[in-house]
């Protein structure tokens, strides 16, 4: 009789265990997607103000490019 009213304890206890786990690890997934959520809205702000400034002034973005790539080249043929 003692040992059953101990599981059952046991069980109560491990419910109640695994209840704040899980409430635990929900919170922080969610605070997890949240940041993901906000990291990617600024990853698309950044893009869409990259491709307007693009847009813009293409041939001083295709010059700019141009010559990175000649610096690039001459530091990597070293």
């Amino acid at each position: 009789m003692i040992e059953m009213v101990e599981k059952k304890e046991r069980r109560i206890l491990d419910k109640e265990l695994e209840k704040e786990i899980k409430d635990v690890v929900d919170r922080e997934i969610k605070k997890v997607v949240k940041g993901i959520d906000e990291t990617q809205k600024i990853i698309e702000d950044k893009a869409d103000e990259t491709a307007k400034a693009i847009r813009e002034k293409p041939f001083a973005w295709v010059g700019g490019a141009f010559i990175a790539g000649l610096l690039l080249g001459k530091l990597l043929s070293k």
